[in-house]
């Protein structure tokens, strides 16, 4: 089990992405009408879960688990292939999390 945080190096070690960049990124996703257009990486997704406070683990080969409470867990699809970017149910999912209504996160599909 691969657990991904932001001090760890194993996700990408040629992004330079620190701190002000995540919460800058975390602040236009929460202002933003149309998640459909936003163009998000899995890397930039997982140092916004870690800045707010959250693990992302890689459990199975394209999901990444996220607990956020003892009972409740979420995922996250991983991208591959010609896909870049997270879909925009998982930045929704996000912004629930953010918002600490982990059981309406735990609801998108």
């Amino acid at each position: 089990m691969k657990i991904f945080n932001i001090t760890n190096q194993n996700i990408s070690d040629n992004i330079n992405f620190n701190g002000a960049k995540s919460r800058k990124l975390i602040e236009k996703i929460s202002n933003s009408k149309q998640l459909k257009k936003m163009d998000i990486t899995f890397d930039q997704l997982v140092r916004m879960y870690n800045e707010i406070g959250y693990d992302v683990i890689l459990k199975r080969g394209s999901h990444a688990a996220i607990p956020l409470t003892d009972e409740i867990t979420i995922s996250v699809v991983i991208p591959h292939g010609s896909e870049k970017y997270v879909k925009p149910n998982d930045l929704k999912r996000f912004l629930l999390v953010k918002e600490n209504k982990f059981i309406d996160a735990a609801k998108i599909r």
